[in-house]
């Protein structure tokens, strides 16, 4: 019996009593556990499975579980699967795994964490985040290993794509609401976010693609998400996708034309479907939106007078709702800092931040240094290339938006894992021609 199986059963054995046990006390938790366990084996023995599902819930991680302890989503759930799994399989076969270059850095972002929330106004408050953290983080970690492979990634793209398209045929219904479109995500510039990321996938696999009917689907399902993403109004989105779009297009005529006619495609189904959110869309782009814009730049100075008056750990990791407690506020009270960034810094400090960002510069200067190397291939690198320019662009699109987005869930470390393990396939060398002695 071969290491994994002698794992298997030890582990079916002990475990035994304890289902055994359940089913007599609770007996819906003991199924839950059955169901829980064979899910487990099976992960275990195709473990690139529960990065594929992890892909699929992400997108979806309004539809929680209320627990007696926690809000959990699909995400959350898939990352609690898949993070032991890929841990005990790792376990029974330490040969070739793969860790994250620069994985230091990520070190010690979670210790600077570490020591934030506990040196934190409200510590207490932040355990739970920091939990989430530290399973995130291996999540990446598990993408990263079981991503190593230019299929994965093209398979993750169609994830991508998939899951966007499936989010903007829920919220179709509520086109001519004179509401800012939701769908099932429950919250605009969320449902924008994911709605970005899948646009940028969604295009960049409709360029590697050769069979006309994928295309054909790629781009139908790109205008739609266009369609929907424009009805959330988040401006925040608008300006991340636009300018990613505009620095793609420079380097693809056919993305330009793409870009041109899926933005036309969305002005002319946009008026002539819903007036009122044109209105709505000038409104707040003049800043006539009510108190919207105010009370960002008011939670933004919170978070820049807490990096000034807390500048190395913050005022406590997962604590910025507590800023009262550490400083004097007169406005936007419990509300978040509107901003990944400056939500790091004002909550976790500048080292914090500095390690963070310091881990995703190398992802992006090893993306930029692969991109280069499939160009350098030639005909050879095309398609290389292309699939390596469509993860910048979804890098790109994420650092944007960002800006005005306060997004430390997985929302954040799922597609991260992917740039990460994009940047960590080596590029094949360029054939040797075939000389012949004569």
């Amino acid at each position: 019996m071969d290491r994994p199986a002698a794992l298997v059963a030890v582990a079916g054995l002990l475990l035994a009593p304890l289902v055994a046990w359940a089913a007599t006390l609770q007996p819906k938790f003991a199924l839950l556990g059955a169901f829980a366990l064979a899910g487990g084996l099976v992960l275990f023995r195709w473990p690139r499975l529960g990065a594929y599902a992890l892909l699929v819930a992400y997108p979806f991680n309004s539809l929680f579980i209320a627990t007696g302890f926690a809000k959990l989503g699909p995400d959350d759930l898939m990352c609690m699967a898949v993070v032991p799994v890929w841990l005990v399989y790792r376990l029974a076969r330490p040969d070739g795994v793969r860790l994250p270059q620069g994985w230091l850095l990520l070190l010690a972002y979670l210790t600077l964490c570490f020591a934030s929330m506990t040196l934190g106004v409200n510590p207490g408050r932040a355990h739970g985040a920091y939990v989430r953290l530290i399973i995130y983080v291996l999540a990446l970690c598990a993408i990263v290993d079981l991503g190593s492979s230019r299929d994965f990634l093209r398979r993750a793209l169609w994830i991508l794509a998939c899951t966007g398209i499936l989010n903007a045929t829920f919220a179709l219904p509520e086109i001519g609401r004179g509401v800012r479109v939701e769908g099932i995500v429950g919250q605009s510039n969320i449902l924008a976010h994911f709605l970005g990321i899948s646009i940028v996938a969604a295009l960049g696999l409709s360029e590697i693609e050769k069979r006309g009917w994928r295309r054909v689907f790629l781009l139908g399902g790109t205008g739609l998400m266009l369609v929907i993403l424009a009805l959330t109004i988040s401006r925040g989105s608008y300006i991340a996708l636009g300018a990613t779009l505009l620095w793609w297009a420079r380097r693809s005529r056919l993305q330009l034309a793409i870009a041109a006619l899926a933005l036309g495609t969305v002005a002319f189904v946009t008026e002539g479907a819903d007036r009122a959110h044109l209105e709505r869309i000038e409104a707040r782009f003049r800043g006539e939106d009510g108190h919207s814009a105010l009370n960002r730049l008011g939670t933004a100075q919170n978070a820049v007078r807490a990096v000034e008056h807390h500048p190395l750990l913050g005022v406590g990791f997962g604590q910025f709702r507590d800023l009262d407690e550490a400083m004097e506020l007169t406005e936007q009270f419990d509300r978040s800092a509107h901003s990944f960034y400056l939500s790091v810094a004002s909550s976790a400090g500048l080292p914090a931040l500095c390690a963070l960002l310091g881990f995703l510069a190398l992802i992006a200067r090893r993306l930029w240094r692969r991109k280069r190397a499939a160009d350098a291939l030639g005909p050879d690198g095309v398609e290389w290339g292309r699939l390596l320019r469509t993860f910048q662009g979804i890098g790109l699109f994420m650092a944007i938006s960002l800006i005005t987005k306060d997004d430390g869930k997985a929302r954040f470390w799922v597609p991260v894992g992917l740039l990460t393990a994009a940047s960590m396939v080596a590029v094949p060398a360029p054939r040797q021609p075939d000389v012949r002695r004569s």
